[in-house]
């Protein structure tokens, strides 16, 4: 079985609702950038238009391009800002008090600015003051925020792959790419072969096994080594599972090779 990024939802349907309550009425901008996320921009756009999500934003013409393709439907509208650091309320009013005079002076020339917009994610939780027409949510519906999460948010996605190799290995033997580490005692292991190097582009730090753990048959194993480019070792001693068993690694969906399939369930 070749990987695969499970997106849920049932769970993305929950944010949406969740978010849609605490946006009072206001129009919801649907952040499909970045290949929607890592939930793929075209399969993700058609969900959210489909929950009524009818507004989609990208930060690029080629994005803009793809999903007009994809979605003949649509068109462009709106003028917006993305505020560049939501954490700093000090900035962020300056901003927004910038974005307002010129929206002002649009209007006063017989422009119609139509949607004005300036929360991301971030903000909207932070500001609820600049919700203005719209707001723009990306993060905050993958239950995925850089901020405290007061919402009880799902979080989105799971990278599947299959159980290839189950052993026991002695005390000592070594373990993942490059065999740094080795195993302090006598250690069931399981191996999952599935190009994991080029599927979790995260760089290094991801890529070493600290912190970074598995889903086998409802048990958490703490994968051990560095993540090669073919395969990942995890600990499954007193674990029960099997060669052809599915394994879930918990990783967010932006860190997920776009090539790999995404399946919405």
């Amino acid at each position: 079985m070749e990987p695969k990024y499970i997106v849920k939802r049932a769970d993305l349907e929950y944010n949406i609702r969740v978010l849609r309550n605490l946006a009072k009425g206001k129009v919801i901008w649907g952040v499909v950038k970045g290949n929607g996320y890592g939930l793929g921009m075209v399969p993700y756009a058609r969900f959210l238009t489909a929950q009524g999500v009818a507004l989609l934003a990208v930060s690029t013409a080629a994005e803009a391009a793809a999903l007009l393709q994809a979605l003949p439907a649509l068109r462009v509208e709106g003028v917006f800002t993305h505020l560049s650091d939501a954490a700093n309320a000090k900035c962020t009013a300056l901003q927004y008090r910038r974005f307002t005079e010129g929206v002002r002076i649009l209007q006063e020339a017989g422009i119609d600015t139509g949607l004005r917009h300036v929360c991301a994610s971030t903000a909207f939780l932070r500001y609820p003051e600049m919700h203005l027409d719209a707001v723009r949510l990306g993060s905050a519906l993958l239950g995925r925020l850089s901020v405290p999460d007061t919402l009880g948010l799902e979080r989105i996605g799971w990278l599947e792959a299959q159980v290839t190799e189950l052993k026991t290995l002695p005390a000592g033997w070594p373990v993942g790419y490059t065999s740094g580490v080795g195993v302090t005692e006598e250690t069931n292991a399981l191996r999952l072969r599935d190009r994991l190097r080029r599927v979790l582009h995260a760089g290094r730090r991801l890529l070493r096994a600290d912190g970074l753990t598995v889903l086998v048959n409802g048990c958490r194993c703490p994968v051990r080594g560095v993540v090669g480019a073919t395969a990942i070792e995890a600990d499954v001693t007193d674990v029960p599972c099997a060669v052809g068993d599915t394994a879930r690694i918990e990783v967010r969906p932006k860190f997920v090779d776009s090539a790999v399939p995404r399946e919405y369930r």
